[in-house]
């Protein structure tokens, strides 16, 4: 994939087309490795559901880096569509504080971010 996106870019600079990134937000990340238990364990494990979207949030950057500065994409958008079943105080507790290292790589490299949710 790095490959083939750094070999697309200078094609798609000469066409003026923007090259777009799209990594898996931390919420994303979560459910994927938990499942549906994810959701009942904000409320019985919250520890445990913490550090797994520290984590979360760790992978979601190193994929927003690779976007960003190996491959090159004007955008990199974060997708993080279980994030919209949360209850608001639960997306501000676990999901934003772990959005926040992807979206200073993103911003770092000079790049435009975007989240799908």
């Amino acid at each position: 994939m790095i490959a083939a996106g750094a070999r697309a870019k200078p094609e798609l600079e000469r066409r003026d087309i923007a090259l777009v990134g799209v990594a898996a937000g931390p919420c994303t990340i979560a459910y994927q490795i938990r499942g549906l238990a994810l959701f009942t364990d904000l409320f019985h494990h919250p520890e445990s559901a913490a550090a797994l979207f520290a984590y979360a949030g760790q992978v979601s950057a190193i994929s927003a880096r690779i976007y960003a500065e190996m491959i090159g994409c004007d955008i990199v958008a974060i997708n993080d569509t279980p994030a919209t079943m949360l209850q608001p105080s639960y997306f501000r507790q676990y999901v934003l504080p772990n959005l926040q290292p992807t979206w200073e790589i993103i911003r770092h490299a000079d790049k435009t971010s975007s989240l799908w949710a």
